[in-house]
């Protein structure tokens, strides 16, 4: 097995051949936005500067056993949470097996008033009927995984709670 270390610049523990790797990539110029001056600032980054942070966190110990800072953490509990997504869907397209749109009676007669014949009525409704239970099990599986994100940032104290602002469209 490889040696590795907390490399605090991507946040996760890595080997060697791995930093190396990323940090070949780091070169050219970039931004970010820095909080404490609400702008975006310019960085100029060398891959030899990389290289050499590298190089000096591999001659020194290895003095922690941290696997991921926190955020990178909640990604990764995150990635492992959406290989459930299969499983989920299929749990929330059983749930709707028996669902109907409300007015099926009245939708299929409008279908009907407007020249179309009952077979293919039906077969509006029923594309109809899947294109509003695909939604629902979108939203279904949406709200869990959020529910559960949630609470794997809440774990690491990473969650920040975020107001929502509902802006009316018909504002007067």
């Amino acid at each position: 097995m490889e040696e590795t270390r907390y490399w605090p610049r991507l946040g996760m523990r890595v080997t060697k051949r791995t930093a190396l790797e990323a940090a070949e990539r780091m070169g050219g110029q970039a931004s970010f936005f820095d909080d404490e001056m609400e702008e975006f600032v310019m960085t100029d980054n060398l891959p030899s500067d990389a290289k050499s942070e590298v190089e000096r966190l591999f001659e020194s110990p290895n003095t922690t056993d941290k696997f991921a800072d926190d955020s990178h953490t909640v990604i990764l509990e995150s990635l492992t949470l959406h290989r459930q997504r299969k499983k989920k869907i299929m749990r929330f397209r059983k749930e709707l097996k028996t669902f109907e749109l409300e007015g099926k009676v009245e939708m299929l007669a409008e279908y009907v008033d407007a020249g179309k014949t009952e077979i293919e009525a039906q077969r509006m409704y029923e594309v109809e009927l899947k294109r509003e239970k695909d939604a629902l099990v979108a939203t279904k599986y949406n709200e869990w995984f959020d529910g559960e994100v949630i609470k794997i940032q809440k774990k690491y104290g990473v969650y920040k709670e975020q107001t929502v602002i509902d802006v009316d469209e018909e504002e007067e």
